[in-house]
């Protein structure tokens, strides 16, 4: 959310609200400099993929996830504002040249994987797009490492998502889903 002119408590220009269901209303908590370009969670840390205005840096930030209290700060390659999921132990950055990249909770950054198109975790789950499309790899949560690939007949779009039981992915024309059952 943007915040006031003149507001002291947010001098990056911007906060991040949420709404508690047991009504306490709106919390707000005001974010550093730059603009948050993807957000993801885990029962431990809410992250932030963050880029400052003109591009220049890029950065991961671990906040509290009751109160998003800063918790780290991991400056990333400024290329590395594409996409964020999040394992129980690391995030996974995508970059813009199609690398992902897996950042732990001391802030080490590491190259994983080439040639990534999309990415998507929920819980101990960590799949991705390769290949232009053409193939959806499940990955180990903590290693990065391929367990297993399935091609596919015709390119997916950049957009994977999950159910109980599958892994779905939106074929490029958007004229046909694919699931695949989860590991």
């Amino acid at each position: 959310a943007r915040c006031d002119q003149g507001d002291g408590g947010c001098p990056g220009g911007e906060r991040l609200t949420g709404r508690r269901v047991r009504g306490e209303g709106v919390r707000e908590s005001a974010l550093g400099s730059g603009s948050v370009r993807a957000m993801a969670a885990d029962a431990r840390a809410l992250w932030l993929l963050v880029a400052d205005a003109d591009g220049s840096v890029a950065r991961l930030e671990r906040r509290d996830p009751r109160t998003a209290r800063l918790f780290g700060t991991t400056r990333l390659p400024r290329r590395a504002i594409s996409g964020l999921a999040v394992t129980p132990r690391r995030a996974w950055v995508l970059t813009r040249n199609r690398q992902l990249l897996a950042v732990d909770r001391a802030g080490r950054v590491r190259r994983a994987l080439g040639r990534v198109t999309a990415v998507v975790a929920q819980g101990d789950q960590l799949w991705a797009l390769r290949s232009g499309g053409r193939a959806l790899v499940n990955l180990h949560p903590r290693t990065g490492r391929v367990r297993s690939s399935a091609p596919v007949r015709r390119p997916l779009a950049p957009r994977l998502t999950f159910t109980r039981s599958y892994v779905w992915g939106l074929e490029a024309s958007g004229r046909a889903a694919v699931r695949l059952p989860r590991a």
